[in-house]
């Protein structure tokens, strides 16, 4: 698989919004809460009176800036809602979609027209009316590189926030001269961001020294810890099964001793602490279409279970909903049984939930090919396998040798109540889908035109269930 569509694919699994990695500019100039926003220029904007706009032309009305990117399923999913926030606020307030174009540091050509594209794409499904600057400049001056990322400026060029999507509430409090509670993006000043906090994998979390984490762990044989995650401290998940992560995570002296997730939230930790693993699909094929991928909540607050990508409503300052767990155990007990039975007993005994698995009957996708025609024109050549898209991850797929189970994966973001379940049968798979993947009518067309169909079923899956004590 192309390391740029397993990108793709992860992120789009697990609802993240989209990150990417880029190397500083020299003149990184950082947004502060409470400063004057630096003036810029976009000279590509569209569907707006001028084709060329600074800081100044917004002079008098709350400009909200946008920034987004082509990877982003949230950034496109939220842009009917700031559709509607536009009509209802136009005379106070002003948006404007950033998109990330990536000329600067080298992400692609200046003239590459994906992300418009898209963006004209999006536009149409959604008949918006919503101008939009395509730049990178800005965007790598100021380090933003996720989305979605909101940039509140007052009618006099103040920045009041740094945030995510704001609601009809918090944008009102925002034009009445009051500071609503809104979601906090990371980094939340410039200060956090220069600290430029470092995760060494080698060394256990918490522990004496001068970096996030230095230090040694000969001190101990045995520890758990769990602590909340706060922005000082990079996000780090070890992203495989329990007792893989334990073996290839620790320095040789003490190779198999140690499990972290830094970061995360309680639905991936509990995930692990019940199943060893963060994905049924992904990591070991005797759980696929077995066990439910969704935790079954029976608790009055749900709030801290909520996939990681529904958190920017709920998410504080302190980010109290995401946390950092670490076990170091002695080598000569390191057991996934083991590893998992310590994880379980650590988050009952501070949580307090009870926690069962059970076997329930579960509502799903079902992905068939029914049409024999359908099955033989997709069905693999066998030629080598790629996997890349038309220009992202959202407006397609373009594959060649390509397990339809991956395709299942991929579709599950945008069904994320009922999981998708390959039940077709064919394997690997040639397939083009040139579509706008958000858009869930062009969708389902596009995948009918292809012979494939998701049907909905009903059947039995073992669960992890959460009940309050």
């Amino acid at each position: 698989m192309s390391v740029r569509f397993s990108l793709i694919l992860i992120l789009q699994l697990i609802g993240l919004t989209d990150t990417w990695a880029q190397p500083a500019p020299q003149n990184v100039n950082f947004l502060v809460v409470g400063q004057r926003c630096p003036d810029f220029t976009f000279s590509d904007v569209h569907y707006f009176p001028k084709k060329q706009v600074s800081l100044n032309d917004f002079k008098g009305k709350w400009l909200l800036l946008d920034c987004w990117n082509e990877n982003c399923s949230g950034c496109i999913a939220g842009m009917p809602t700031i559709n509607r926030m536009q009509k209802q606020f136009a005379d106070k307030v002003q948006y404007l979609l950033v998109g990330y174009t990536g000329s600067l540091q080298g992400r692609k050509s200046v003239s590459d027209p994906t992300i418009r594209t898209l963006y004209e794409k999006v536009r149409k499904a959604g008949n918006l009316q919503l101008p939009v600057a395509f730049d990178s400049t800005f965007l790598d001056t100021h380090q933003i590189y996720a989305g979605p990322y909101c940039i509140v400026i007052d009618p006099d060029g103040i920045v009041r926030a740094l945030t995510g999507p704001l609601n009809e509430s918090q944008l009102t409090t925002f034009i009445a001269g009051k500071t609503p509670v809104y979601a906090v993006s990371y980094p939340p000043d410039g200060q956090e961001q220069n600290a430029e906090p470092t995760y060494d994998s080698q060394l256990p979390f918490l522990t004496k020294g001068t970096a996030a984490n230095a230090g040694s762990d000969t001190a101990f044989l045995f520890r758990s810890l769990l602590s909340e995650w706060n922005r000082t401290i990079p996000r780090y998940m070890a992203g495989i099964a329990i007792d893989v992560a334990a073996r290839i995570s620790s320095p040789p002296q003490s190779r198999t001793r140690r499990f972290e997730l830094i970061g995360e939230d309680l639905k991936t930790i509990y995930t692990y602490a019940y199943l060893g693993q963060w994905n049924v699909s992904t990591w070991d094929s005797a759980l696929y279409g077995n066990f439910c991928p969704h935790l079954v909540l029976e608790t009055k607050d749900s709030v801290l279970f909520m996939q990681t990508s529904a958190l920017w409503e709920y998410r504080s300052l302190n980010s109290k909903d995401l946390f950092c767990y670490s076990l170091t155990v002695p080598a000569a007990k390191v057991e996934k049984k083991y590893l998992m039975g310590v994880m379980q007993r650590d988050l009952q005994n501070y949580f307090g939930y009870n926690v069962t698995v059970e076997t329930r009957k579960m509502a799903y996708w079902r992905l068939i090919v029914p049409s024999e025609k359908a099955r033989a024109r997709l069905r693999t050549k066998g030629q080598p396998f790629t996997a890349d898209t038309p220009s992202n991850g959202n407006q397609g797929i373009a594959a060649k040798n390509f397990p339809i189970r991956n395709l299942a994966n991929l579709l599950s973001v945008h069904y994320p109540d009922e999981p998708v379940i390959d039940e077709s049968g064919l394997g690997n798979i040639d397939l083009t889908l040139d579509v706008l993947m958000t858009d869930d009518a062009a969708r389902t067309k596009a995948l009918h035109d292809q012979g494939i169909e998701l049907v909905k079923g009903y059947k039995d899956m073992k669960c992890i269930v959460i009940r309050d004590k």
